[in-house]
């Protein structure tokens, strides 16, 4: 029973990687403590002070 889901498995992510494999990313928003990503300079000099605006990607 196990072979039969590894070869299900097997044949799908075939299939998947030959039609290529989603490469879009989602870009987010936030205001942090500290710093991850991008800093949106803008954003961050309309915050108060100790938070920054960052994108991520």
């Amino acid at each position: 029973m196990h072979s039969l889901f590894a070869a299900i498995l097997s044949l799908g992510i075939g299939r998947q990687i030959k039609q290529g494999l989603h490469r879009e990313y989602l870009e987010t928003q936030d205001e942090l403590a500290t710093i991850r990503g991008r800093v949106d300079m803008p954003g961050t000099i309309r915050n108060r002070p100790g938070n920054a605006a960052v994108r991520e990607d």
